[in-house]
């Protein structure tokens, strides 16, 4: 328990305070209405049109339309793939859309150790197993990176950055 406890606290100060670079929503009407997704991206500097996506949070508003809770899930690419899969009020869904961290339970949180490998997006190391949710989380985070997403204007970032 001690251990689980340490690597939440550990993945949620990675995920904390994150300077996002990219976003799109899907939805109707904004709030409640739609899901909103953040990027920290960059190009490199070999003048490539790929952009490489250094973490992701997933704000699904629209799917607890009914509900007091909104789902966050936020995914992190460093040494394999952190996941984390959270509730947040949804009395925060201005804050939430705006990119910004607000206070949230922790419902799990694991990391997937993958090996790089051309041409897949993400193939988990060798004798790695995963349960049907943890397939679910990797379904998903395949369609997050697959969004066309902008970039956040200087302005809009700032507002981001100063809660």
């Amino acid at each position: 328990m001690k251990i689980l406890l340490l690597f939440t606290f550990l993945i949620t100060s990675v995920l904390a305070n994150t300077k996002w670079t990219h976003q799109v929503s899907e939805g109707q009407g904004g709030g409640v209405g739609a899901d909103y997704y953040f990027y920290k991206a960059f190009s490199p500097k070999s003048g490539s049109s790929v952009m490489s996506v250094l973490k992701a949070r997933v704000v699904y508003a629209y799917d607890y339309p009914d509900s007091k809770i909104i789902r966050v899930v936020d995914y992190d690419f460093n040494d394999g793939v952190r996941i984390q899969v959270s509730n947040a009020k949804k009395a925060d869904i201005e804050a939430l859309t705006e990119g910004k961290d607000v206070k949230m339970k922790v419902l799990r949180a694991y990391k997937i150790p993958y090996d790089l490998v051309i041409g897949q997006m993400i193939k988990p190391k060798k004798g790695t197993r995963l349960s049907d949710e943890q397939y679910g989380d990797l379904f998903n985070l395949i369609h997050v990176l697959a969004m066309e997403r902008g970039p956040i204007s200087s302005s809009e970032q700032g507002a981001l950055a100063n809660p």
